[in-house]
């Protein structure tokens, strides 16, 4: 990541999107900015007197894991670490333009060994045990959070999974053109939705990098 002491804060919010982390840098005062060769970008600087950083890691839990551990190597003392991205629901309450505040992660890996012709659905993933956030730091989150959004858009709890890939590991269709035929990607995936619904009963979202904070 090409983090050093002086331009990696304590305080790290990581980001997926690098426009999102320009966007946010420019809440920052005295701040510098950091690129490395493997696509890292981080913003390091002050708000409100307090030394932040926003660091873009790009998708996946591989990508978050670099910055966890490279960022972790540099900093002394505690380090604190959130991330703000996207996600998608399967809670039908919960709209596009609400906030989700998780109280639980779980981790979803596919069995490449599977074959939909001999194993059953369920096989085909392993859904890990429930992780849950760090209760000091998911109070202050929704606190904040709730002094400057309306309580209604958002979300204070729930399980977020967090899954290796973005369309068979979600259990997403995709549609593609076979010569002039429109055909689906078979990912015999359909089953997941329902086995997380049955496994994890207050499961209401999908991303990829949550479980490896």
């Amino acid at each position: 990541m090409t983090l050093t002491l002086i331009i990696v804060a304590n305080r790290i919010l990581c980001v997926g999107d690098y426009g999102r982390c320009e966007r946010l840098s420019k809440n920052l005062t005295h701040m510098k900015k950091t690129e490395s060769k493997r696509g890292f970008l981080t913003y390091t600087g002050l708000y409100k007197d307090k030394p932040i950083s926003i660091s873009c890691a790009g998708m996946g839990v591989p990508n978050t894991d670099l910055l966890i551990r490279e960022a972790r190597e540099v900093i002394t003392g505690p380090m604190v670490m959130a991330r703000f991205g996207t996600c998608g629901v399967v809670d039908p309450t919960i709209t596009p333009g609400n906030i989700i505040i998780p109280t639980h992660s779980i981790l979803i890996q596919q069995n490449y060994d599977y074959d939909p012709k001999k194993d059953k659905p369920e096989d085909q993933f392993y859904i890990s045990k429930e992780c849950a956030a760090n209760v000091e730091l998911h109070k202050l989150l929704v606190t904040t959070v709730g002094k400057e959004m309306d309580e209604k858009v958002v979300h204070k709890g729930g399980t977020m999974g967090t899954t290796e890939t973005f369309y068979s590991g979600q259990g997403r269709g995709l549609l593609l053109f076979v010569g002039r035929k429109l055909e689906k990607f078979n990912d015999s995936s359909e089953s997941l939705l329902k086995i997380l619904k049955a496994k994890y009963p207050k499961h209401d979202s999908l991303e990829m990098e949550m479980y490896t904070l």
